[in-house]
Formats: C-alpha cells, sequence, structure tokens
C-alpha cells in the first residue's frame, strides 16, 4: 500500500534518527502565543542561546486579552494578563518575530491567523504550544501541539524530537442535510469514539462529506480531533445522515443529536460509568432525559473551532431579523481582527447588534477563563467553542453546551436549546 499523508510528510521532516529510537523532525511553522511562550523565551535567555529561525514562527495574543473596550486598553486591567502580553510583544521584538499583534490590525486566535495569513501551507510540519493545533491539519500539515519546554526547543533548534504516529485514513460518506455542519460532524465522531478513542494515531479524514466541505468546515473538523485523543479525528458513518449534535456532559464525548436521548448510567462499567456519573451529578440533569427545549443564559459564537468569517455568517443567517430572548446574552467574538473588518464590511455586525447581540474585538474570549469573559454562577452557555469541561468558561459550576454557531444563533433567539433546522430559509 502507498504511504499515507502523514507517513510522506513526516519522513521528508526528518533530520535524523536519534539514539532513542525517536526521530529528531524540522518544524516548518512555529506558532506563538502569549501563555506558553514567556517561559520558553526566558530559557533561551538564561542557556545564551538565540531563536534559530526568527522568520519561520509568528506570533499572536489571543488567550488573555479582553474583547471590549475601555478593558481591551493598555494597560490591560489584570495584572497578569498585562506582563503575559508584554512579554510576547518584547520577546518577538527582540528576536525578530512577526507579531500579528492589536496594533496591526492582524490580531487573532492563533489557528485563525495562521491560514489567514497564509503562513499555514499544505505539506508543512507546524507546531504550536496549544493543544488545538491540529486545526492546521485541515490545509494538508501535521500539526500538533507542543508543550513549553518544546516551544524552547523549537526556538533554539527548529526541530523536535518525535516518534511517529500511527496513521488512519477515515471516510465520510453520504451527504450532510441543512442545518447540519462541520460542527456536528465532529461533535459526532468524538460522542461515537470518546475522548481517547484516537490516542496514538495521526487520522486522515477523507470522502464525499469532506470533499463538499469549505476549508473552513475541514478546519473545525480537524480543531476538534484533539477531544478525540488524537491529531486528526476519526469516525465509521453509515448510510445514515446525521442531525446537529449538543453535548449534554462535562466531555465532547458527551454528546448526543438534538432529538436524542441522554444515556443511562448503567448503560456503562467501570471507569467510563464514574465519568457518566460525574458528568450528571454537575450537570443537574436526568439521566435518560433530553437537551432540547433546555433554557440558555449565554450564547457564545466565537474560538478558534468556529470565529472564523463562515461561521459568524452562519450565526448571522439565522439570527436575522430575530431578537435575542430576553432572558440571555449573546457574545459574539471574531476570530481575529481581519475577519472583524471583513465582518462588518458584510453588515454581519449590524445584524448582530440589532438583533441584542454584543459585537466584540478579537480574542479567545469566552471558551476558557483566561480574560475577562467568563460565566457566572450555574449559567448555562450555548457555546461553539471546543471544550465542555468543570469550570472551562470561567465558573467552577457553569454548564458549557457545545453547539454549531448556528445552533447557538437559534437557542439565543427562543432562550433555549432549539432545532436550527426551523430557522433555514
Amino acid at each position: 500500500m502507498g504511504k499515507s499523508l502523514y507517513q510522506k510528510i513526516f519522513e521528508s521532516h526528518t533530520v535524523a534518527k536519534l539514539p532513542s529510537g525517536q526521530c529528531q523532525l524540522f518544524i516548518g511553522l512555529h506558532l506563538c502565543h502569549e501563555v506558553t511562550s514567556p517561559q520558553a523565551f526566558a530559557q533561551l535567555r538564561e542557556e545564551g542561546q538565540k531563536v534559530l529561525f526568527p522568520e519561520r514562527t509568528f506570533a499572536t495574543v489571543d488567550h488573555i486579552i479582553p474583547t471590549t473596550f475601555p478593558e481591551r486598553n493598555r494597560p490591560l486591567q489584570d495584572g497578569i494578563s498585562e506582563e503575559m502580553f508584554s512579554h510576547i510583544e518584547n520577546n518577538t521584538k527582540n528576536n525578530g518575530i512577526k507579531f500579528f499583534g492589536p496594533a496591526t490590525a492582524e490580531q487573532g486566535v492563533i489557528h485563525i491567523v495562521g491560514p489567514e495569513e497564509g503562513v499555514t501551507q499544505p505539506g508543512m510540519t507546524v507546531a504550536c504550544g496549544d493543544s488545538h493545533t491540529a486545526t492546521h491539519g485541515a490545509f494538508g500539515a501535521i500539526a500538533f501541539g507542543i508543550g513549553t519546554s518544546q516551544v524552547a526547543d523549537v526556538l533554539a533548534t527548529q526541530t523536535l524530537a518525535m516518534s511517529p504516529l500511527k496513521t488512519r485514513r477515515i471516510k465520510f460518506t453520504g451527504k450532510l442535510k441543512p442545518g447540519v455542519t462541520a460542527k456536528d460532524v465532529a461533535l459526532a465522531y468524538i460522542a461515537k469514539l470518546g475522548v481517547n478513542g484516537g490516542v496514538g494515531y495521526a487520522y486522515e479524514f477523507a470522502g464525499p462529506v469532506i470533499e463538499e466541505m469549505g476549508m473552513e468546515g475541514r478546519m473545525t473538523v480537524c480543531n476538534m480531533a484533539i477531544e478525540g485523543g488524537a491529531r486528526v479525528g476519526y469516525c465509521n458513518p453509515d448510510e445514515k445522515e446525521l442531525e446537529p449534535m449538543v453535548t449534554w456532559g462535562i466531555t465532547p464525548a458527551q454528546a448526543i443529536p438534538l432529538n436524542g436521548n441522554m444515556p443511562k448510567i448503567d448503560e456503562f462499567e467501570g471507569s467510563e460509568k464514574k465519568v457518566i456519573s460525574e458528568a450528571y451529578e454537575y450537570m443537574g440533569w436526568e439521566e435518560g432525559s433530553k437537551m432540547i427545549d433546555r433554557p440558555i443564559d449565554i450564547a457564545f459564537v466565537g474560538s478558534c473551532t468556529n470565529g472564523r468569517l463562515s461561521d459568524l455568517q452562519a450565526a448571522a443567517e439565522i439570527i436575522k431579523g430575530h431578537k435575542v430572548a430576553p432572558t440571555v446574552k449573546m457574545w459574539v467574538v471574531p476570530g481575529s481582527m481581519k475577519i472583524k473588518v471583513e465582518a462588518e464590511q458584510l453588515g454581519l455586525d449590524k445584524i448582530f447588534k440589532e438583533a441584542g447581540a454584543e459585537w466584540r474585538e478579537a480574542g479567545c474570549s469566552l471558551c476558557l477563563a483566561m480574560n475577562p469573559d467568563k460565566l457566572k454562577g450555574r449559567q448555562v452557555s450555548a457555546s461553539s467553542s471546543n471544550r465542555n469541561f468543570k469550570g472551562r468558561q470561567g465558573s467552577p459550576t457553569g454548564r458549557t453546551i457545545l453547539m454549531s454557531p448556528a445552533m447557538v444563533a437559534a437557542a439565543a433567539i427562543e432562550g433555549k436549546i432549539t432545532d436550527v433546522r426551523k430557522y433555514i430559509k
């Protein structure tokens, strides 16, 4: 059999075989943000080393940056956030690294800015100190997250010591019905395989469903692969079509079709049963019940999973001519400053504002609790982000329900989880 794309790229970027049995892998593109890079740059200074190929590293600020004014003005009100911001500015300036910052109108979520600025290319190896680097696999690249010590390795040597992953090709057959999106495909394969189903594998998506997707849809599918334990996800669908998916628990694997029932605890055994029980205890749902019609408090469209222009357009198409329910706050956060400009040129900001949503600045926002955008108490969030872990969105008791941007918009209109397909014209 012929070699997979993963094998071809891995082998072509292998510099040497190491005594440990690992390969020394050349990294074609290194992406940095403010959270995992300060310690790496500090390590280089302490060791008297320089960035070997600064032209192959690109940086932005996304995790900690506020998405509203005046909080976004410098210095940031949160001291730790301002310190991180200053570090990424100074470290990139001192090392000749391109910084996509707010001042250049190029700032945004790192996995959106990379492709947007054209630095992500087919056939590359791409590394970033962020788990959702798998996003860039949509472009035919090997893309993976790394730890802070590995960030230092890449800065100093442009290589990493790695072992190749096993590979599998996943073919998606059939055709998606109206109202079913790339996010639903992603949640479906994670629900089927669990959060550890892809550990040790690099998965290649293929088949008619993927072929008909635009690049941004493929980025969403690849982005969520890490939630299933893989670099790029996996599923074996039959001829049955999907319907919109929503999560009900505390991992992306705990997802069901919109009109489906949550599982019964007794359907599971061992550690899996324990996780299911934990999810019910945390979320406060009744086992075997449905997610449709459950009230929400916050509707969030954004993140590296679904903060691209097509995602904003999908949400805008649903909410246009409607109003956000009075019991709901809706936040729409572009993935980058360029996307924000493009969306405003199309009038998307006006659509959201007229509906009663907040149109915000670029950043990670409510995806994670590292900036001012956070849930409060037991609030329920309908979110287009990628993780629904306990406390992920800022409140130790807050609840996150993952769904597509269009589904988020529909939930914002009705103040509850609902079927987006009735809003599709």
